[in-house]
């Protein structure tokens, strides 16, 4: 790596004699070990089984389903492969996701060595490594640890494009089309990036060449799934979504949550301020470089970006669609604060930025998750003359997936008769149901309050028990 001018290197001399590529192979080690650990210190629940269940169907039939589903094929693909070969238990589903994840780690902090330097890069990986968001969906079967990786990878590219004698294109093309097969976000995202490269026009004729050839690279590779997109597209126009429009305080509230809550953030916000204060004000027109404005837009454009769509189109504003700005925002943290102690010359103290952010790093996410405890409750109550219904019809996979893992790949709520999975108490009748009955309510109150269940069951059974599992779901056994 090459020492900048005026860089204080002893306090990094240990940093500085291992090798880029040893230091991150050994990074992703430590990675998967630590997250590793906690697999599966949560049961599989919300849209993972969702996802378990379509990457076991039949290709015709898991393709029939992408029609009608609200995420493009690229993980549920990826997933089937994956479950063919390891199964569908929790540490084999998750593992490919906690895989993408720990390959981010590659793009994260070549980027922060590039734009910064070995510190930089360093500090990345411990926001990176500390982020309860990046810990939750490193450890959830979704595609959402796929996409920051995409997303890290077309920075990674974008700046050497930018500001590197490379001219190559093929990265940034396969990264940016890899992401509109990952996410539909995926779209507003190469949008944004656009946005902001119109700001860097005045480089090389060769570069501006270099980058229109990667994004019509990128048009012609997802030709294949522009119709699937556009059908998705019309159908969101004409649906409500089930993510609130945003209210203003959000703008600041997703900023606080990624960095680990309230009072960290605010401890980390006040100590770079601090220390840009004590560097001086002679000093602050050193922040101010194109590559930080690379770093400051990154997070600025698609961030914002995604707050006017919210009002303009359907709303996008949700903590896990805009997790992917988090990289530039720990990017621009890490770049102030080290320009801050380079200044002061006590660069090695960058790492004291993790301590604000650590005590209140989740290592086991709270997510109200008893869908193994719920299933449970079930079969100690379940014989063969029991019926078991559900509400809302949602919650079907999940507990199927606890409930019995051999048939679950093979359910199906319309001919399975012992289960109910049902909307409202117009969809069943007292002739349906057998001597036993196991009400799982879901939280039903919430989405369908007026359904009806309870009051049809107590008038023809009688409660034997009923227990709340955490999280608001509660299960009612009746005879």
């Amino acid at each position: 790596m090459t020492k900048k001018s005026g860089e204080n290197t002893n306090s990094l001399s240990w940093l500085e004699s291992i090798q880029s590529n040893q230091l991150i192979v050994g990074l992703i080690l430590f990675y998967i070990l630590f997250r590793g650990l906690f697999i599966s210190s949560f049961p599989i629940g919300l849209d993972e089984p969702f996802s378990i269940y379509w990457a076991q169907q039949p290709w015709a039939d898991m393709l029939e389903m992408f029609q009608h589903e609200n995420n493009p094929p690229l993980h549920f693909i990826i997933l089937k492969f994956w479950t063919g070969i390891w199964g569908d238990s929790a540490v084999a589903v998750r593992s490919v996701s906690l895989i993408f994840s720990a390959l981010a780690i590659i793009p994260i902090v070549k980027l922060g060595e590039l734009v910064g330097n070995r510190r930089v890069g360093v500090i990345l990986f411990g926001f990176y490594l500390f982020s309860s968001f990046h810990h939750y969906f490193a450890l959830e079967a979704r595609t959402y640890s796929l996409i920051i990786l995409l997303f890290s990878w077309i920075l990674f590219e974008l700046y050497k494009l930018l500001f590197t004698e490379s001219k190559s294109f093929i990265g940034l093309a396969l990264a940016n089309t890899l992401l509109l097969y990952a996410h539909y976000s995926g779209v507003l995202i190469v949008g944004f990036e656009l946005v902001v490269l119109l700001l860097f026009i005045n480089t090389s004729i060769k570069k501006i060449k270099s980058l229109l050839l990667a994004f019509l690279v990128t048009l012609v590779l997802f030709i294949p799934g522009i119709g699937l997109m556009m059908t998705r597209v019309s159908e969101f126009s004409v649906s409500n979504s089930w993510v609130p429009i945003p209210h203003w305080t959000e703008l600041y509230g997703n900023v606080f949550r990624f960095l680990n809550g309230t009072v960290g953030a605010l401890v980390l916000i006040l100590a770079v301020k601090i220390l840009v204060l004590i560097a001086g004000k002679k000093y602050w027109k050193e922040y101010i470089s194109k590559k930080f404005l690379f770093a400051l837009l990154f997070f600025f454009v698609p961030y914002l970006g995604m707050f006017i769509v919210s009002f303009l189109y359907q709303p996008v504003f949700l903590d896990r669609y805009l997790l992917f700005t988090t990289i530039p925002l720990f990017l621009i943290i890490a770049l102030v604060a080290d320009k801050s102690l380079e200044i002061l010359k006590k660069p090695g103290l960058i790492y004291l930025l993790l301590i604000p952010i650590i005590p209140f790093f989740e290592m086991i996410p709270s997510n109200d998750r008893s869908d193994d405890e719920i299933a449970d409750f079930v079969r100690k109550y379940e014989n063969p003359n029991s019926s078991i219904i559900m509400c809302p019809p949602a919650y079907d996979l999940t507990f199927m997936y606890h409930y019995d893992r051999e048939t679950f790949a093979n359910y199906s709520s319309e001919s399975n008769e012992k289960f109910n999975a049902i909307y409202n108490v117009d969809e069943i009748s007292f002739s349906e149901l057998n001597e036993t009955v196991i009400f799982v309510d879901a939280k039903s109150e919430f989405l369908y309050p007026d359904n009806g269940i309870i009051t049809l069951l107590n008038k023809g059974y009688e409660l034997k028990d009923s227990r709340e599992f955490e999280g608001g779901y509660r299960v009612w056994i009746y005879e």
